[in-house]
Formats: structure tokens, C-alpha cells, sequence
């Protein structure tokens, strides 16, 4: 199984690119899955009225939901990338926006700060927006996974490798090398994929053996990894105001009456709300 990721910020062509690039794999083939990370921090799967989710709250570690067409298998916990990958068969597992697991990764971008921002050493190729005419972006290949999605999956041919058991170097070793290390050994050409001990019955061995390579959570991993949904915008305006309210008393400047509370409204509110006001032909007054 062949692993690799796709991180991006939003709307700059991530989902784009891993549906022209799972289409191209699959007429080459090839059986292709994905992990999507979400990072809403209170996304749920579940309605909370459904069964399944009765089922949990009553104690249920694990949940099953089983239908004519679909399953889905409901955790109340966080999984690790070894534990989640070896639910998988398929040839090719995309993972979208995982900014911690150490495989090749393609980056999808508008400009090139985006760019420079999610760039590490396992980073292979450039595509989204950002491509346009340009055949580079900061020394990476650019490529245009909509216009050309067979170069694109020729390149992820030629550089994914077969997953590597991500175990600590306490538990393994044998080649000399972190997991990580050998990785970026194998992209560079300095290594090769046989040349670590460990594949197919004997690394599922090690992987349940040995202590398995943990990431951190994926939404402290990246500056720009935070969930842009509306749930979450939300709580940091209330984070914003919660510190204003404390650094500024409500008897500075005018203030808004919000459910009874005086809320301190900025230099630049003050200044937009009196303009508006004024073209009205009404003047501001100092409480509202």
C-alpha cells in the first residue's frame, strides 16, 4: 500500500486534485482510498438524536453502522494514521490535509506564501490555483492536476513508496534510520523501499509489537491547518471579544447594549457607524 497526502487551504484546488488524481489511478488500474482530516473542532459524524449515537453515549466504545451500501465505524476516540491505514487494502491511500504523517506530500495553493508555509522535505509537487501556465513554484514541479492529471499521477507513480511501519526508533531500527528518515532517504534516492527489513505480514507484525509512531493532532500541527467552517470562525470572534471586554471597560468610548451588556465598540465601529448614521441625517449617541 502506497500512501501519500494533499494539504491546502481552502478552496485553492486540494479536493480538486485528489478526485482528478484518484479517476487517473483508477484507469491506470489501480484500487485507491482516502483519509480526509477534519478540523472542526466540533465536527461530529453522528446526529446526536440517531441510535448510533444513543449507542455511545450509553457507553459504546465502538460503533457500527451497517447498511445495504455503506458501513461506517464509529470510534470515540482519536485514531492514529497506523491504526486507521490498516483498515485499508488498496494500492494507493490519499490522505487529504494530514500536515503530520511523514509521506510524500503534493501542495495545492493561491500564492506562493501558501506554499512556503506548508513545504517540508517530503513535499513532491505544487498544484491548485497557483499553477495557472507555470511548470515551477519555488523549485517544485507545478502541475495542473485538471489539465495534467497523467503527469501529475506518473510523478506520484514514480515517488510514492509502499508505507513504512512509522514506529519509534526504540521499537525498530534495523536499517539504522528513523522511519521518517528512511522516508526522506527513499524521496532522495539515497535509499530504497527494500532496503528496509519490514513489509507486508512482517511489518503488520511490528506495527502491533512495537509502539507505534504517534502524531500530534492534526489541528496543532499547522498554522494554517485551522478549520476555516463557520462553527469555528464563530468561536474565535467570541475569544476576540471575550479579551476586548477585559482590556476595554465599557465606560471607554461608545458602547452597544447586547442582551443587557455594554459592549465596547471599536475606534474603527465608531467611526464606520457615525458615517452611516450621518447620511441618514441622525447623529450618534454616546450609548446605544
Amino acid at each position: 500500500m502506497k500512501v501519500f497526502c494533499v494539504v491546502g487551504v481552502r478552496r485553492s484546488g486540494k479536493t480538486t486534485t485528489i478526485t482528478s488524481l484518484i479517476q487517473e489511478l483508477r484507469r491506470r488500474g489501480y484500487s485507491v482510498g482516502t483519509v480526509k482530516t477534519i478540523f472542526c473542532p466540533t465536527f461530529t459524524i453522528e446526529d446526536e438524536s440517531s441510535n448510533t449515537a444513543r449507542h455511545s453515549r450509553a457507553g459504546a466504545e465502538l460503533v457500527t453502522a451497517k447498511a445495504r451500501n455503506q458501513t461506517a465505524i464509529i470510534t470515540r476516540r482519536a485514531m492514529t494514521n497506523n491504526e486507521i491505514l490498516a483498515l485499508y487494502h488498496q494500492d494507493f491511500v490519499i490522505l487529504e490535509g494530514d500536515y503530520g504523517a511523514p509521506v510524500p506530500r503534493i501542495i495545492t495553493a493561491h500564492k506562493e506564501e501558501e506554499v512556503t508555509e506548508r513545504k517540508n522535505d517530503y513535499t513532491i509537487a505544487v498544484s491548485g490555483r497557483i499553477v495557472g501556465e507555470r511548470d515551477e513554484v519555488l523549485g517544485l514541479p507545478a502541475i495542473d492536476a485538471t489539465r495534467q492529471v497523467e503527469r501529475l499521477a506518473d510523478l506520484v507513480e514514480e515517488k510514492v513508496f509502499d508505507l513504512l511501519p512509522n514506529v519509534t526508533p526504540e521499537s525498530c531500527a534495523q536499517c539504522g534510520l528513523s522511519c521518517g528518515e528512511m522516508a526522506l532517504a527513499i524521496l532522495r534516492g539515497e535509499k530504497k523501499r527494500e532496503d528496509c527489513p519490514y513489509t507486508g505480514e512482517s511489518q503488520a507484525k511490528l506495527m502491533a509489537q512495537g509502539k507505534p509512531f504517534l502524531l500530534p493532532e492534526a489541528a496543532d500541527l499547522h498554522s494554517g491547518a485551522a478549520c476555516q467552517c463557520g462553527c469555528h470562525k464563530n468561536e474565535k470572534q467570541m475569544e476576540r471579544k471575550n479579551r476586548y471586554d477585559l482590556e476595554a471597560p465599557a465606560s471607554q468610548g461608545l458602547t452597544v447594549s447586547l442582551g443587557g451588556k455594554a459592549v465596547p465598540l471599536t475606534p474603527e465601529q465608531q467611526e464606520s457607524l457615525r458615517a452611516v448614521l450621518s447620511g441618514m441625517g441622525l447623529q450618534l449617541p454616546e450609548e446605544v
